[in-house]
């Protein structure tokens, strides 16, 4: 199996590990990240604290948790927890099923929400309907990769093709063969890549070697497994 990992650069590491032995994978990163000057991060969340809670809604956001003092932190899932243990910042909460999850465990507000441009605001709104003051600052940004023939060949002739997000699949989206296998995180970017592509499969982290393991090559217009 021919497997094609597209998340950025240096981010590929841990998923390389819950392939199955004896794929052979390649790395084409579809996207990149623009992180804010810190600096800018603080002044812009400054005229609402001092916050009570700061939410982190992704590990690109945990290296700004310290513009909140003294606020408690959620983390909106075990990926951005990490991030924020390898800074040496304690979670008082942390969530498994995205963002919104964390409402019930927020008590107070002011509320800072560290969070990608253009990011969902699901979590915002529902505090806000609670009568929790609630900011939201913009810390980076996800921008697309421009792709060279090497890096679209490579996808035209992968097997599965792992990605993490709509962003990413909006970039390769045009070089995924129709047969092969777009395996992603959740339910959001499944719905995205389930627009233009039928053979699409939820499965990530340790636990899905095994229902990887289970995907087949794709076939060729004459019925051949390639």
């Amino acid at each position: 199996m021919r497997a094609v990992l597209t998340r950025e650069e240096g981010r590929n590491v841990a998923t390389r590990s819950w392939l199955p032995g004896g794929w052979s994978v390649e790395e084409v990163p579809a996207t990149a990240t623009r992180y804010e000057d810190p600096a800018l991060v603080e002044a812009a969340a400054a005229p609402g604290g001092p916050y009570r809670w700061v939410v982190v809604t992704s590990a690109r956001a945990a290296r700004y948790a310290a513009v909140a003092p003294g606020a408690r932190v959620a983390a909106v899932g075990p990926a951005s927890a990490s991030a924020l243990e390898a800074l040496g910042v304690a979670c008082a909460v942390v969530g498994d099923v995205g963002a919104l999850a964390l409402a019930g465990a927020i008590d107070e507000g002011p509320v800072l929400v560290l969070a990608a441009r253009a990011g969902r605001r699901e979590l915002v709104e529902a505090l806000s309907e609670r009568g929790l003051a609630c900011g939201v600052v913009e810390c980076y940004e996800t921008v697309p990769v421009a792709l060279g023939p090497g890096e679209r060949a490579l996808l035209e002739a992968a097997d599965v093709v792992v990605v993490g997000a709509p962003s990413a699949w909006a970039v390769v989206a045009g070089s995924v063969h129709p047969d092969a296998w777009v395996v992603v995180p959740g339910e959001t970017t499944r719905a995205a890549v389930g627009q233009g592509h039928s053979r699409v499969v939820v499965a990530w982290g340790p636990g899905a070697t095994g229902a990887l393991a289970r995907l087949a090559p794709r076939r060729d217009p004459g019925g051949g497994a390639q």
